[in-house]
């Protein structure tokens, strides 16, 4: 076979396997590991320090787990269909389109050489700690409206003093903060909207700490020596000032599909703070403002603190509020008047039994 028609089967965006697979003679195993070599290659690129144990070259990733998901993810097929089964070409799996548990379910088989898990089982999962490595879901490092990260999972050099493998989760049932004490009304005035952006929340901050709570993961046995795997229930604190608010699941509520981003790419507006005040909506300017469900619709006042930002969507969706994402350049005014793909935000602003969050 010449170059030519070798370069033909590798385009920009996908990769025909089963041509490659068929013209160059590759085996499904073969195939498998290029298609799972591209993965590991885009996961680990950004990954400065990061290492791979040597026995995980000798693991045949035609039984990888993770892989084997990807691929269904993306590539939908009928029941007992292969990935050499349809004569197309599938395309080229990168991190971004599978999310942290499968990215989690590699690093694992990578720093082990045999831990083979099911990303299902990882959906949870929002760090692992291996070694001197820490892998950390980068959506708990982010604006909640930033759509275009660098890597699905950063690494930082370090270890949180324990044995084996830690795979860190968030507990089942987080703790909110009440506001029911009579001394504590003053904390929630729900006043109306100016117009006016500003960041409310410069007290606040994000903490890590663990419960104790551990349970062993059945990895079952592969041979050699295996460090201990296990589940860690890691709370994730946010606190304004000295005092505690909320524990947060952030790499859920990032899931949720009460998190609205389709006005995200509305185009920005010079409009004064008059003209931004548009529809009617309230001011959230501390947390207590949203633990208490607000009358109507408010926007949090949190403008450039990326980390009050990421707390105030997961506390809200943890309450069961829809929030929108607003463009940071987008003045409300104009943002309330949009519709993106027939969809208005009126539409959800009117929505009856919702709580709407502007953020």
């Amino acid at each position: 076979m010449d170059i030519q028609k070798i370069v033909q089967l590798f385009q920009p965006e996908t990769v025909d396997f089963a041509r490659c697979a068929s013209q160059l003679q590759l085996n499904g195993a073969d195939t498998a590991s290029l298609l799972g070599m591209t993965f590991i290659e885009e996961l680990y690129k950004n990954m400065e320090g990061a290492t791979i144990l040597v026995r995980a070259v000798e693991f045949n990733l035609r039984g990888a787990l993770w892989l084997d998901s990807a691929i269904k993810m993306l590539t939908p097929r009928p029941k007992g269909y292969g990935i050499l089964d349809e004569d197309r070409g599938i395309p080229l799996i990168r991190p971004k389109d599978v999310g942290a548990a499968t990215c989690f379910a590699c690093i694992a088989m990578m720093e082990t050489g045999s831990y083979n898990m099911n990303p299902d089982e990882l959906d949870s999962v929002f760090a692992i700690c291996a070694s001197e490595s820490l892998y950390v879901a980068s959506a708990l490092l982010r604006d909640p409206a930033d759509q275009n990260p660098s890597s699905v999972i950063q690494r930082f050099t370090g270890n949180i003093g324990r044995a084996g493998m830690a795979f860190m989760v968030p507990p089942s049932d987080p703790d909110i903060r009440s506001y029911e004490h009579i001394d504590e009304w003053y904390q929630y005035d729900h006043k109306e909207f100016d117009g006016t952006m500003e960041n409310c929340f410069e007290g606040t901050s994000l903490h890590l700490s663990f419960s104790e709570a551990t349970q062993a993961m059945n990895i079952g046995f592969s041979g050699g020596r295996d460090v201990e795997a296990y589940f860690l229930e890691t709370l994730i604190s946010v606190h304004h000032r000295a005092t505690w608010i909320a524990e947060l699941d952030i790499l859920g509520a990032m899931q949720s599909s009460k998190l609205i981003r389709r006005y995200l790419g509305v185009k920005p507006c010079q409009c004064n703070d008059a003209a931004a005040r548009g529809r009617s909506i309230i001011s959230i300017d501390n947390f207590a403002e949203m633990i208490v469900p607000p009358r109507q619709p408010g926007i949090v006042r949190a403008i450039g603190n990326w980390q009050a930002r990421l707390a105030a969507a997961s506390l809200c969706l943890a309450k069961d509020y829809k929030v929108i994402l607003k463009p940071e350049q987008t003045c409300w005014g104009c943002l309330s008047k949009k519709s993106v793909d027939g969809v208005t935000v009126e539409s959800f602003l009117s929505s009856k039994g919702s709580t709407v969050i502007i953020l």
